[in-house]
């Protein structure tokens, strides 16, 4: 998570390696080094969401808070585009909530629904309330539903999913060709506009589904986690695909490195940046293109840390 970065729901905290107060890390000549924003800075900054070039993690402090013992989650639906970011843009703005993202799904009729996740944390003794939280939305109530449980049930909700999946063999069994894009405020609406309506049952698979988070763009602050330049929030779209079955497919897996190519060149004419957890084949330039300004500091940090070149290979960066 530390070498991509790490994204969640909270929307105003920034990425996970935002939260990092120290690193421990094994450089690739071999040395043993703890470092901070206070101390060996540039060892820190290359390492978070460096995608292991410059060394291995092998201890983090990290930032913690308080958490209530409740959450409740709703989960409001929408068929229209211009609705549903609207209401999500509203709620982004009031900051009412503890957590906002999207998940995406097709019906048998192939109809795009949107289902904003809205999650508040409480104690028992003080109950959220559900009017004053969805005041002035546009969501189609019939189809919503909110739901309350342990916190900590929330927040292992999708380990319990793959958990399920892991013991049916239809998730280390099955092919990922996932894609990840940040894509900038100004645009995303446009882009899942355009993309959502385009997509077939087989772009997603029967265990995968589509996400959308939004990140606030002034707390994203390490060099690495490259992201839009511009905006009030940067946005994660995310296309979890799933294979059919399980076992290989190259017929599968070549249409959707093609397909996953062209939606990021979309993306990127758009002022796009890649989430490095996908499948994509990226060149040098494209790794150039994606690094920008920070793309130097990174290949002399590359350089100074890792000398001959054996950490993470794989990405072919440098």
């Amino acid at each position: 998570m530390l070498s991509v970065g790490g994204v969640s729901p909270t929307n105003t905290q920034g990425g996970v390696v935002d939260n990092v107060r120290e690193l421990e890390v094994v450089t690739g000549e071999g040395e043993l080094v703890r470092c901070s924003m206070d101390c060996n800075r540039d060892l820190f900054e290359a390492v978070l969401a460096g995608l292991g070039q410059c060394g291995i993690m092998t201890r983090v402090k990290v930032d913690l808070v308080p958490v209530a013992s409740m959450a409740r989650t709703f989960l409001l639906n929408y068929t229209d585009n211009a609705t549903f970011f609207s209401d999500f843009r509203t709620l982004l703005g009031r900051g009412d909530f503890d957590r906002l993202y999207n998940i995406n799904t097709l019906t048998d009729a192939g109809v795009v629904v949107y289902q904003l996740n809205a999650i508040k944390y409480f104690e028992p003794s003080a109950p959220p309330n559900n009017s004053k939280l969805l005041r002035g939305l546009s969501f189609d109530a019939a189809s919503s539903s909110s739901s309350d449980s342990t916190y900590l049930q929330h927040v292992e909700s999708v380990d319990v999913v793959i958990d399920f999946l892991i013991s049916i063999g239809l998730f280390n069994t099955v092919i990922h060709p996932w894609f990840d894009v940040f894509l900038p405020d100004s645009r995303v609406e446009s882009y899942v506009g355009e993309v959502l309506p385009s997509l077939t049952p087989e772009d997603i698979g029967p265990t995968g589904f589509i996400l959308l988070f939004a990140l606030k763009r002034s707390q994203l602050k390490r060099p690495l986690f490259r992201v839009p330049a511009q905006g009030q929030y940067v946005w994660l779209f995310d296309i979890l695909t799933s294979s059919a079955a399980p076992g290989p497919d190259p017929a599968f897996v070549s249409k959707m490195l093609a397909r996953n190519r062209t939606l990021f060149e979309k993306a990127r004419a758009l002022g796009g940046t890649r989430y490095p957890i996908g499948s994509l084949d990226f060149s040098r330039q494209d790794w150039r293109i994606q690094y920008g300004e920070a793309f130097e500091d990174f290949k002399r940090a590359k350089r100074r840390f890792d000398p001959d070149s054996i950490l993470s290979p794989g990405p072919g960066i440098f």
